[in-house]
């Protein structure tokens, strides 16, 4: 019997927890955050702390192009 599943939503990742899993240093990351290059990432309205939604991509920078 095959049932429906609704996708799971991934839960979201602190900005330190994903800069150590990805080797990047935190104020790196939030730099990239501000300059808002990381997409899936959101700045929490009340307590100003960056989360990252996976899956999550860093673009580069066109200045290395």
């Amino acid at each position: 019997m095959l049932t429906a599943t609704k996708p799971t939503r991934a839960e979201p990742v602190s900005l330190r927890s994903f800069a150590e899993s990805n080797g990047i240093s935190y104020d790196q990351l939030r730099k990239y955050c501000q300059q808002g290059r990381v997409i899936g990432a959101r700045q929490h309205v009340r307590t100003k702390h960056w989360w990252i939604y996976p899956p999550a991509q860093i673009v580069p920078s066109q200045k290395r192009w």
